[in-house]
């Protein structure tokens, strides 16, 4: 398995033009470097999706101060003429 994945990303660094080490170095050492870089990656991206975003997104319903917007971001439904 650390062969296959090591000739993946090895074909990616040719694709992209980026050096790689040459072949005859430890592939293990390859291999778990870009997958941690993915890791990291990855849980930047959860980090970002589950606590981030939605914190700056429902963050306006609180400082709005009238009723019909705390309505909205509640998604409750507008009373037409009685607001």
């Amino acid at each position: 398995m650390i062969r296959l994945l090591a000739q993946f990303f090895r074909g990616f660094h040719y694709i992209v033009g980026v050096s790689m080490p040459p072949p005859g170095t430890s592939d293990r050492r390859f291999v778990f470097a870009w997958l941690g870089a993915i890791a990291f990656f990855l849980a930047l991206f959860v980090i970002l999706v589950f606590y981030i975003i939605p914190f700056l997104y429902f963050r306006h319903c609180v400082t709005h101060r009238s009723s019909s917007e705390h309505r909205r971001c509640r998604g409750e439904q507008s009373l037409g003429w009685f607001e």
